[in-house]
């Protein structure tokens, strides 16, 4: 399944500069499969393994139409995909609705609770493609 393990604010993709260069290939090959950064500011990590990030699917289960806003609109007009799974299947860029939003962030802090965040100083340590 698919664990959210953070929260930050991401940034638009720009060619070139969020692709993986021919250097960054090299040192992670399976950046070959995977080229593009998604980078984010203001960023927050949950301390922990991936079994203690939030199940995106737990909550697309648990949500069902209520999951997005498309969906939670389809539903309430009876017109359209109301299958958040297959929403999502569609459009992976797809916008949580506030009841997703709200159920991600009660789990999202109670994971950051449990677990804690890893520190700023740790984030400035991670591995980092160069920005020109």
């Amino acid at each position: 399944g698919i664990r959210i393990l953070g929260r930050g604010i991401g940034m638009r993709y720009v060619e070139r500069r969020d692709d993986a260069t021919p250097e960054d290939i090299a040192r992670r090959k399976w950046k070959q499969d995977w080229p593009r950064y998604i980078r984010v500011h203001h960023a927050e990590f949950i301390a922990g393994t991936m079994k203690n990030g939030v199940s995106f699917y737990k909550l697309m289960d648990t949500l069902g139409s209520d999951s997005f806003s498309s969906t939670q609109r389809n539903a309430r007009n009876r017109n359209g995909n109301t299958d958040p799974r297959r929403a999502y299947k569609n459009r992976a860029a797809i916008e949580l609705s506030s009841k997703g939003r709200s159920w991600l962030e009660e789990r999202l802090q109670a994971s950051f609770n449990r677990h804690g965040k890893i520190s700023q100083d740790e984030l400035e340590k991670l591995d980092r493609p160069y920005l020109p």
